[in-house]
């Protein structure tokens, strides 16, 4: 991908793209579309990663990540998660895929996404399936996982109700 440059990492995110990663995620969590449904955004700090991230190991879990650095500025720009457990090896699970809205439009979704899985099937001695989901109002991110040839296997509601406490 011009001008963007691929970086991998296993479990825990490198020092050097910790507080930038931390940025991301926030932003994963902040402007994701939810269609009619209200979601409290979560502020990740690299205190709330590492902790995170120690949580995953010590249940055992495995995660693989994908990142791209823009190369004028050095700031990451996209990244996406998959992993597993050892519980359901044959199920994984995509975890996030986002791109920060100044880096949109430049097919980082699939740029991230592509080596991720790759690399994922490397670390994999038997098959699995991979599982991701999306809200529908989430259309740029369903065209890249139907251009990667994931399909629809089930559909989830979600039903809201304010209470007045």
């Amino acid at each position: 991908m011009p001008g963007y440059e691929i970086v991998q990492w296993r479990e825990c995110a490198p020092d050097e793209w910790l507080e930038e990663f931390a940025d991301l995620q926030t932003g994963m969590s902040e402007d994701v579309p939810t269609g009619e449904r209200s979601v409290e955004a979560v502020t990740w700090t690299p205190a709330l990663i590492r902790e995170a991230e120690a949580r995953r190991v010590a249940q055992g879990r495995f995660t693989y990540s994908t990142a791209a650095v823009h190369t004028a500025s050095g700031a990451l720009a996209a990244y996406t998660q998959m992993g597993g457990t050892p519980e359901t090896p044959d199920r994984l699970s995509q975890y996030d895929t986002y791109v920060h809205p100044a880096h949109r439009g430049r097919g980082l979704g699939v740029a991230v996404k592509v080596p991720n899985v790759r690399a994922l099937q490397a670390g994999l001695d038997h098959p699995a399936v991979l599982h991701t989901w999306n809200a529908p109002e989430n259309t740029p991110m369903i065209a890249v996982n139907e251009k990667l040839g994931f399909r629809p296997t089930a559909q989830r509601t979600t039903w809201e109700l304010e209470l007045d406490c």
